[in-house]
């Protein structure tokens, strides 16, 4: 989903904690970004996807379609869960605006059309946003490993996430490798923005002891 819409489709908390976030980039004069920004960097660069057991549950984030279609970067994660050869893998992403299949349904009939079958694949239908995907794949993840596949710049973030739904992971780059140029820079920036979204919401929470916005986010 893109940023407008991830802003259109924001309930009252999430609206207000931006407004929150916005005030702590004022007066901290970007810093915080500016350091968020280096570690999202870090991690799309020295990310691989190697040595992971092949019995873990993976999670590949959906993507939104382009015609009912997985774009370049959606096929890319596609294509390395077929490169992983696991077991067990979920899907996840609902059905966003201009599409009649859900990001998950999209990406399992790719893995069809590469006449590909894992033991098991679950389909994660009923989110819109990166933090629905792990929440709601939660409860099907149980105690078990979970690697997460996606783009380089988006790994950060998913990496974050899962770590305060106390979800034990792995990363797992779709690219083979780090590309530096100004597209990815962009990524990475917008990337950026989400997590100190995410924290100035989390920390607020805690602050304020907000439980109702806490258990969205933890």
């Amino acid at each position: 989903m893109n940023p407008s819409e991830i802003l259109r489709k924001a309930d009252r908390d999430a609206r207000f904690v931006l407004m929150v976030s916005m005030l702590v980039l004022l007066g901290s004069a970007g810093f915080f970004l500016v350091l968020i920004l280096v570690r999202v960097l870090y991690q799309a660069k020295t990310s691989s996807c190697a040595g992971f057991p092949r019995d873990s549950v993976y999670l590949v984030f959906g993507k939104q379609l382009v015609g009912n279609q997985p774009d370049r970067e959606y096929i890319a994660r596609l294509d390395r869960l077929i490169e992983c050869g696991c077991r067990r893998a979920i899907l996840m992403g609902g059905q966003t605006p201009g599409n009649d299949l859900s990001e998950a349904l999209a990406g399992l009939e790719y893995l069809k059309s590469r006449r590909i079958t894992l033991h098991a694949v679950h389909l994660e239908q009923d989110s819109r946003s990166t933090l629905e995907n792990l929440r709601n794949s939660r409860a099907l993840i149980r105690n078990s490993d979970a690697v997460i596949i996606s783009n380089r710049y988006h790994l950060c973030r998913c990496s974050i996430l899962a770590t305060s739904f106390a979800i034990q992971h792995h990363v797992c780059a779709a690219e083979q490798h780090f590309r530096l140029d100004a597209e990815t820079i962009v990524k990475c920036l917008i990337e950026a923005f989400y997590i100190h979204w995410f924290y100035s919401g989390k920390y607020w929470a805690k602050l304020t002891r907000n439980r109702r916005m806490l258990t969205k986010i933890t």
